[in-house]
């Protein structure tokens, strides 16, 4: 047998390898539990004194703490402190306050250390950004090779301001005014984009009588504008952007609704289509919710600034009876007004409550606490809560001010719980029993039928078979199912109950007098009981339609004429229709119209032909001279009539009357 020798090289590189991986598990160690340690012992937690503060800021940006390795996100009117990092991405700027006074205008992708302003230079880490001083303004840049650059700016912007956003309803255009400080012979450059290409750069000249100002109407977009003069000088560059503002949608209360309150003071909630624009965020947009008591708003009852973002305010109002409300948005010098809503607010001694988690019909896990939370359209209110099973013995009551609770004692089996809300030791207020579930292992899971699955028949009812994921307590004897199918999702009214030990239930009927004449939905669980009856699980329900086929439609007519004259037409009066899928035949009713009381008083009408015909078509025969109306229904083929067709009128007559003679001459001959 031959011995091969161990290769020292190959210990070598095991040994190596061995190391590598060490070396990186150790460094990834020591890296989680910096960020551990940053996270849990206030490394994001501002330190020193405060520097500066976020005036505005556009898209990304982000901050760091000297201590920390996470950067977060930038509020407005954020607080900024020594030695903090700020950074902006593609696109992106801030506009920073020094606490001296100071202004910074941080461009994209620009990275910088605070500190004092005189010092900035040497914090700059990345990019671009201006300083505005009392002594003038000087810009900051770091080049592709990491030398920074300090320029002085020998024109100072001074309106529209740092990341200034106007704002135009529909497509409008919006008069900017551009002014800077020095007077000369000098350009406002406004392009498209911020290398000012000339073939998306418009030059204004500065106004003949005002050298420091100048003014162009711009549409709807993003622009950057500069002040330029003969020599080739220039200002720094400045961003503007032009919006289209638009008014918030709302949606409750609607038109005509009527809104109950508990109390002479109430908690009135309003919702609106939320906006999902940078208008939202804008420091220069406010949006404000008024509720008043006449649709011009003489006077305002109730105002209160919202959140568009949110899409939903709580306002407190003692106000009642007929009411009006809108949110009026203020974008800059821009005001919107959304569309008037009218409302009834009505004051009740009954409080609405609305319960929340358990979910109706909710199947939950054995094991863990269950939260009970409910709300109310009130305050102030005293809460008992209470839960029972499936026998209704009562297993836990809890009462007091806080809308929920906490039910530990759990078990399998099915529930139902509700909530009574008091004020003043006065019953206020009674929530419906909702009931849940609680199950150890996976819960129940219906198969077939699938939810909103159709059985439709016409003579002969469908039996259905009922399927179900089997479920592991059925492999004790002690444990079976029970299938339940009613006509309502409470289960009110229980149309079907079945025990079996196999997860199916086949040839399975619904009691004849229940059958509907066109489809409706049912609804069906199955639930798991011991050899006692008790409920240990049950499913969620899921509904189905059975029923015989609807009725066919009602027949479209295409009847000739309105008038047949007895006396001029050579046929038979006729009507017609159009033929309706599907059916036998058809069954026409004629009515004729007769005024009462010689004409006067409401008129009368009599069936004078209700006739069963194969086809679409109904010839009259010796029909009186008079006005009628007419209608027809097609039959299936269980003979039962579907939908009257539109109202057909016509009427039989002998044409027009004979003029009277003409008398010419008076002496009779």
């Amino acid at each position: 047998m031959d011995l091969i020798a161990p290769n020292p090289l190959n210990r070598q590189f095991e040994a190596k390898t061995l190391l590598v991986i060490l070396l990186c598990s150790g460094l990834a160690a020591f890296g989680g539990y910096r960020l551990y340690s940053d996270l849990d012992s206030g490394g994001l937690v501002h330190q020193g004194k405060t520097m500066a503060r976020v005036e505005r800021r556009e898209a990304r940006v982000r901050y760091k703490t000297p201590a920390s390795f996470v950067w977060e996100t930038v509020e407005q009117d954020q607080s900024l402190y020594e030695h903090e990092s700020v950074q902006t991405g593609h696109a992106s700027a801030a506009v920073i306050r020094m606490s001296g006074g100071a202004t910074l205008e941080l461009g994209e992708n620009s990275l910088i250390v605070l500190n004092e302003v005189d010092n900035l230079a040497l914090n700059f880490v990345k990019g671009s950004a201006v300083v505005h001083e009392s002594s003038g303004d000087r810009q900051i840049s770091m080049s592709k090779d990491g030398k920074v650059s300090v320029e002085k700016l020998n024109i100072r912007l001074l309106n529209p301001g740092p990341l200034a956003e106007y704002f135009v309803s529909g497509g409008e255009a919006k008069s900017i005014q551009f002014e800077w400080d020095k007077p000369g012979e000098f350009f406002v450059e406004v392009s498209r984009d911020r290398t000012f290409s000339a073939a998306r750069t418009d030059r204004i000249p500065a106004d003949a009588g005002k050298k420091t100002f100048a003014a162009k109407s711009l549409a709807v977009g993003n622009y950057y504008w500069r002040v330029t003069g003969a020599e080739g000088t220039h200002s720094q560059v400045r961003a503007l952007r032009v919006s289209t503002a638009s008014p918030l949608q709302l949606l409750s209360p609607s038109a005509m609704e009527r809104v109950r309150a508990f109390g002479d003071v109430a908690d009135l909630q309003f919702r609106w289509m939320p906006s999902q624009t940078s208008l939202a965020t804008n420091p220069d947009v406010r949006h404000q919710l008024e509720i008043s008591a006449d649709p011009a708003f003489k006077k305002v009852e109730e105002t209160q600034d919202v959140f568009p973002n949110s899409g939903n305010a709580i306002v407190r109002t003692a106000a009642s009876g007929s009411l009006f409300w809108r949110i009026r948005s203020h974008y800059g010098d821009l005001v919107l007004s959304s569309p008037v809503e009218k409302f009834t607010l009505e004051r009740t001694d009954k409080v609405l409550l609305e319960l929340l988690r358990p979910a109706e019909n909710d199947q939950l896990a054995l094991g863990a606490p269950v939260r009970f939370t409910w709300n109310a359209n009130a305050g102030d209110l005293e809460y008992a809560w209470e839960i029972q099973d499936s026998k209704g013995t009562r297993l836990a009551t809890s009462k007091g001010p806080v809308p929920g609770t906490l039910w530990k004692d759990t078990g399998p089996g099915a529930y139902r719980w509700r909530v009574v809300a008091s004020w003043n030791g006065k019953s206020v207020g009674e929530s419906s029993w909702r009931p849940f579930s609680i199950s150890s292992g996976s819960p129940l899971v219906l198969l077939t039928p699938a939810k909103d699955e159709k059985f439709v028949f016409w003579e002969k009812e469908l039996p259905l078979s009922f399927r179900w994921q089997k479920d592991a307590l059925l492999e004790r004897p002690e444990y079976s199912y029970v299938i339940e199918v009613a006509a309502d999702r409470e289960f009110k009214g229980t149309l079907l109950t079945k025990t079996s030990r196999a997860p199916q239930l086949a040839e399975a009927t619904i009691p004849p007098s229940a059958i509907p004449d066109e489809p409706r939905a049912f609804f069906w669980k199955v639930k798991v009981t011991d050899s006692s009856g008790k409920i240990v699980k049950t499913s969620e329900p899921l509904s189905f339609f059975y029923g015989r086929y609807p009725r066919l439609a009602a027949p479209q007519s295409v009847m000739p004429a309105a008038i047949f004259n007895l006396r001029d037409d050579k046929k038979v009066p006729l009507i017609e229709w159009a033929a309706v899928e599907g059916a036998k035949g058809y069954e026409v009713s004629v009515f004729r119209i007769e005024p009462k009381n010689n004409g006067r008083g409401p008129a009368a009408e009599q069936v004078i032909v209700k006739q069963l015909v194969p086809d679409a078509k109904f010839e009259f025969s010796k029909l009186p001279v008079g006005k009628y109306h007419w209608n027809v229904r097609a039959l299936d083929r269980i003979d039962r009539p579907g939908q009257p067709s539109a109202r057909g009128e016509f009427e039989v007559s002998y044409g027009k009357p004979l003029r009277a003679p003409k008398v010419r001459s008076a002496e009779v001959q």
